[in-house]
């Protein structure tokens, strides 16, 4: 079974990737969801940097990964799965040229995996 023959290196690297993605960006995202929110009515999100400091000031630091866990677990879920996936696809096209007698993968198989 192909399941079997693929490396879940490739799941775990997603997966991984994901995670350190979302704990990097989560308070750019938090900032700028505030900021939507906001619509300019508070002056401490008018900006990106008076969002920052006005977390800071009265969350703390901690504030900016505030509901952070379920992006994580969203992201680390979807990034890990595509990976996976993408690599399984790839290797199944490649299963099929090699009884073809190709054995690389043209650009539009790439795209058509991605």
């Amino acid at each position: 079974m192909v399941l079997i023959d693929i490396s879940y290196q490739h799941l775990i690297s997603g997966t991984i990737a994901g995670i350190v993605s979302t704990i990097t960006l989560y308070p750019l995202e938090l900032i700028k969801t505030r900021m939507q929110v906001s619509n300019h009515s508070i002056d401490a999100y008018k900006s990106l940097s008076n969002g920052f400091k006005h977390v800071i000031k009265y969350e703390g630091i901690i504030g900016l990964y505030k509901g952070m866990f379920p992006a994580i677990i969203a992201s680390a879920g979807s990034w890990g799965g595509y990976f996976y996936l993408y690599e399984l696809s790839k290797h199944r096209k490649l299963q099929y040229k090699y009884d073809s007698n190709t054995n690389q993968l043209n650009v539009i198989d790439h795209v058509i995996k991605a």
